[in-house]
């Protein structure tokens, strides 16, 4: 009973951000109209955020086995929202990748070679995005 209370707060402290957001203006529902007009750019999008997360990921999962350590896809792929997440919600560039590694290294003992994926994993990126 306490796991869906918490859910429900979740979602009540999100619709409320939603509704502020809307109340004042910051969000205009006129200027989201262009999606109805083509709906197959907007689901192409979509596909193709998730797939570069996905790869994003799976990037980072190899270069833990590197590392020597296992960790699954659904863990990957939360800690990877959790700090893509603060990386949108905190002001910085690296504060996402910041919380994932503390998530990642708390409670393990190896924590420089946990700490080192993430931040080769953030150099990757930079290189592909030069590259």
């Amino acid at each position: 009973m306490r796991h869906w209370v918490l859910r429900l707060l979740k979602f009540a402290v999100v619709a409320g951000i939603f509704f502020f957001l809307f109340k004042t203006g910051r969000i205009n529902p006129a200027s989201l109209a262009g999606i109805a007009d083509r709906p197959e750019m907007f689901i192409a999008a979509i596909m193709l955020m998730l797939a570069g997360l996905l790869v994003s990921v799976q990037r980072w999962r190899v270069l833990l086995n590197i590392q020597g350590f296992s960790i699954d896809v659904v863990t990957a792929l939360k800690l990877t929202l959790v700090g893509f997440f603060f990386s949108t919600a905190m002001p910085g560039a690296v504060s996402g990748d910041i919380i994932k590694a503390y998530y990642l290294a708390k409670g393990q003992e190896q924590k420089s070679k946990l700490i080192s994926t993430v931040v080769i994993d953030r150099l990757l990126g930079l290189y592909t995005i030069i590259l």
